[in-house]
C-alpha cells in the first residue's frame, strides 16, 4: 500500500499509464514472493539438516508451507492491482470462497496426506480466486501490463537454485553461509 502512495509509483503511472504501474507493482510483488518462498525453502533445509533426525519428515512440508504462507498476500495484492467492476464484492466473495475451499481441502485431504492438507488447502483456497481475478482482468477491457517474462525467469531461477540446493549436500554450516 505504501508503494502505491509513493512519488515513484505516481510518476510511472503519469508517464507510462496506470496499467503499466499496476503491472510492474504486481510483478515486483510476485518476484518478492518467489524470493521469500525460496529463502524459506533454503532456510528450512538448513534447519532440517541441523535438527534431530526425528524432524527429517518435516522437510517435504516446508515448500508447501512456504508457498501457502504468501498466498493471502498474493490475493490482496492481485485485488489491489486489477481493474474490475464490482471489485469489492468479488474480493469478499473470494475470501469466503477461500475459507470454504481451505476447509473442504483440509477435511478431505487430511485423512490421506496428513499435515500436507493445510498448506495445500491454503494454496487452493487463495490460489483460485487470485487466478480468477487476474485472468478476468487480463481478458477484460483494462488489462494491466504484467511482466510475464521477468516473473517467469525469476521463478525458473528460484526453482533451479532450490533444486540444486536440495541435491547438493554441503553440510549445514556451508549451506547456512550460502
Amino acid at each position: 500500500r505504501q508503494l502505491r502512495k509513493s512519488v515513484a509509483f505516481k510518476a510511472v503511472g503519469a508517464q507510462d499509464g496506470d496499467a503499466t504501474a499496476q503491472g510492474e507493482l504486481l510483478g515486483y510483488f510476485a518476484v518478492l514472493c518467489i524470493f521469500a518462498v525460496l529463502m524459506m525453502v533454503l532456510g528450512g533445509k538448513v534447519l532440517v539438516d541441523i535438527a534431530p533426525p526425528a524432524y527429517a519428515d518435516a522437510a517435504g512440508l516446508i515448500p508447501f508451507t512456504a508457498a501457502a504462507f504468501v498466498m493471502p498476500s498474493v490475493y490482496r495484492t492481485v485485488n489491489q492491482n486489477v481493474n474490475l467492476s464490482h471489485k469489492r464484492a468479488l474480493f469478499i466473495a473470494g475470501c469466503i470462497g477461500a475459507a470454504l475451499a481451505f476447509i473442504a481441502c483440509t477435511l478431505l485431504l487430511a485423512p490421506e496426506i496428513g499435515t500436507y492438507a493445510a498448506p495445500i488447502g491454503m494454496l487452493v483456497g487463495f490460489g483460485i480466486p487470485s487466478l480468477l481475478m487476474f485472468v478476468r482482468n487480463q481478458t477484460g477491457a483494462k488489462p494491466i501490463e504484467f511482466p510475464y517474462r521477468a516473473v517467469g525467469i525469476a521463478l525458473l531461477v528460484a526453482a533451479v537454485i532450490a533444486a540444486g540446493f536440495q541435491l547438493i549436500d554441503l553440510g549445514a554450516v556451508a549451506e547456512l553461509v550460502i
